[in-house]
């Protein structure tokens, strides 16, 4: 019996748009009371994911503890356009790799219970994420507040 991995991830990695036309000036702003910055914590879902895919393709040296102090560590503030839009084209990369790597396991005739269960780690990892990235967006006015996310999300 095969499963229908995809419709049960369906809509696990939506990004809700959060990563389209951040700038400079949006992942560098500060809130008192924030620990991190958007760029970091982009730099730090880039990282443990990157982590996450090496476990899914099998490879060995990904097997090693993942260290979350050292995926904080990168500097606190972007300084050009072109990096924060490289690590935001990482990030979109993985996404869809993620997103294609579930639809292969409908091809498979045994239950990929390790993968599953990455596969969940990054989908909890991420939706908590977003929602922080949400949250220091709608208290700096860039991001559409709950009323508003049926025609943002419409757009385009």
């Amino acid at each position: 019996m095969f499963m229908n991995y995809q419709y049960i991830f369906s809509e696990s990695f939506d990004t809700f748009k959060v990563f389209e036309s951040l700038t400079v000036e949006k992942v560098n702003k500060t809130i008192e009371g924030m620990p991190q910055t958007i760029w970091q914590i982009l730099n730090h879902i880039a990282i443990w994911q990157t982590h996450q895919i090496m476990l899914l393709k099998g490879d060995k040296s990904g097997n090693a503890t993942f260290n979350e102090q050292a995926s904080w560590m990168e500097g606190k503030y972007v300084q050009h356009q072109k990096e924060l839009d490289e690590r935001i084209e990482m990030l979109t990369t993985q996404i869809a790799w993620i997103k294609h790597f579930i639809e292969s396991l409908n091809t498979h005739e045994h239950t990929p219970e390790n993968e599953l269960k990455i596969i969940q780690d990054m989908s909890t990892h991420l939706s908590f994420h977003l929602g922080e990235l949400v949250l220091i967006m709608r208290m700096n006015g860039d991001y559409p507040l709950p009323h508003q996310m049926k025609a943002f999300l419409a757009e385009f």
